[in-house]
């Protein structure tokens, strides 16, 4: 349940709490930031110590692991923000950036389990021999707390989280995207003097040039659209209805058509939608084996 709980406070506050601002500039916002993970622990720690109903040691199980984890998070963070420096300069930064937020998100989950471990008697032999177990395919039993925490989790993942991580994914691209493409000709007339003769010579001319037209594209259209497209897929995974996820690809495709003429849209929409479409695959049988 503490791990949960700590999980998901750490997703409110990095997420949705931190501003793109923050995020582009975490080194001058590494104060703010952090104070929003301290108010967040103190609650999560306050509700699992009230939830437990063991109010005798108030200092070990809300002051203490409120410090050490905030701790953790602040090297962390430091690390995050040098560590830039230690990849090769032709490193392409898309997988430079995701790397980084990838190692980053582990270790935080990592600090989860050292707090839950020193300060609430977390059993990691049993978590483990839980984990092994769902690869073998069984089922973990969750009471209805941990199953509420846990689907809140998923949720946050599926949308917020994934969309982050595909976004470093694919990199940045163009605001003004291709609707269609088409050709026109001019054509006209050239007119030349000759040195002794007041006449003039007349020759037609015509030249072809092709065009794209372009609209502005809304960003965050696109970011809804695959929060909704990631939770029908897991809740199709969910229900074992496998054959339907093919509709959802083919209605974003529809809707993209126009589109698909412009080559570096088609790519970038390809490799967004497999990318999205594969992990909430996976989001779904997670969350069919543990739920």
């Amino acid at each position: 349940m503490i791990v949960l709980g700590l999980l998901l406070g750490h997703l409110i506050a990095d997420f949705y709490f931190q501003t793109e601002k923050m995020v582009l500039e975490k080194k001058k916002y590494l104060g703010k930031h952090v104070l929003h993970h301290t108010a967040i622990t103190v609650l999560v720690v306050t509700c699992f110590y009230i939830w437990s109903g063991e109010h005798q040691h108030f200092l070990f199980h809300i002051v203490l692991p409120t410090i050490v984890l905030v701790i953790f998070h602040i090297v962390i963070d430091l690390c995050k923000i040098y560590a830039p420096r230690l990849f090769p300069i032709n490193m392409r930064t898309t997988y430079r950036d995701l790397l980084l937020f990838i190692s980053d998100q582990l270790f935080h989950l990592l600090s989860i389990f050292v707090i839950a471990i020193l300060f609430f008697d977390f059993n990691i032999i049993l978590f483990w021999d839980n984990t092994l177990s769902l690869f073998e395919g069984e089922s973990i039993v969750l009471d209805p707390g941990e199953r509420f925490l846990f689907l809140l989790i998923m949720i946050i993942v599926a949308t917020v989280v994934t969309g982050h991580a595909i976004r470093i994914l694919l990199g940045p691209f163009h605001p003004h995207l291709a609707l269609f493409e088409g050709k026109y000709t001019i054509s006209g007339h050239i007119y030349s003097d000759t040195l002794n003769q007041n006449r003039k010579q007349q020759s037609g001319i015509s030249e072809e040039y092709s065009y794209l037209l372009y609209t502005q594209q809304k960003l965050s259209r696109g970011k809804t659209i695959g929060y909704i497209e990631r939770l029908v897929v897991i809740l199709l995974v969910i229900q074992g209805a496998y054959g339907a996820i093919g509709f959802v690809i083919a209605a974003k495709a529809l809707a993209r058509f126009k589109q698909m003429d412009d080559r570096d849209w088609a790519e970038y929409f390809l490799l967004g939608t497999l990318t999205s479409m594969f992990l909430a695959i996976v989001y779904g049988m997670m969350i069919r084996l543990i739920v």
